[in-house]
């Protein structure tokens, strides 16, 4: 199942997995305009399947010797596929996750009723790599081993004025 969301300001489509969608908090950085959109609220229908859709309408609408009720039976058919498919839509969980589409969107502005500048670092850009938190990790480690001969030094230099002071007293 694809899901797609389409940027306002500039109307380009973006195919997203839930994953990335509960990891931003629906929040997504436009490639093209830069602007800064929420993924939930800008949900569109696939293209392939509204096409079969149409499809299915334009067959259905093909002028038969039919009575009412039987066109108005197809387009309540049409109508439960669009439903189902939303129902489904809506109660899907991405695994490990508490949270589904409908569970997320009536609790939208409780959660966050305006857009906070603090959460700016959550927006989906890239892909989360691992290798960079262990390489930011790595530095603060090598300056911590950089500074060692440093802080022995330190140490030892106040416990020898310490000794001088305390026998100064005595």
């Amino acid at each position: 199942m694809r899901y797609l969301s389409q940027c306002p300001s500039c109307q380009t489509i973006y195919r997203l997995s839930l994953s990335q969608i509960n990891i931003s908090d629906g929040r997504v950085k436009c490639a093209q305009c830069q602007h800064i959109f929420n993924a939930l609220s800008n949900f569109i229908l696939d293209p392939r399947q509204s096409i079969s859709t149409e499809m299915d309408e334009r067959v259905i609408s093909v002028p038969e010797a039919t009575t009412p009720s039987t066109s108005e039976t197809c387009t309540k058919k049409i109508h439960n596929r669009h439903q189902q498919y939303v129902s489904e839509f809506m109660h899907y969980r991405v695994e490990g996750s508490k949270l589904n589409l409908q569970t997320y969107l009536n609790n939208l502005n409780r959660i966050n009723p305006t857009p906070d500048e603090s959460r700016k670092e959550n927006i989906l850009q890239t892909p989360y790599n691992p290798l960079i938190i262990q390489k930011k990790y790595n530095k603060i480690i090598n300056l911590n081993q950089q500074f060692l001969p440093i802080k022995i030094i330190l140490i030892l230099l106040s416990i020898f004025f310490l000794l001088i002071i305390y026998q100064t007293i005595r």
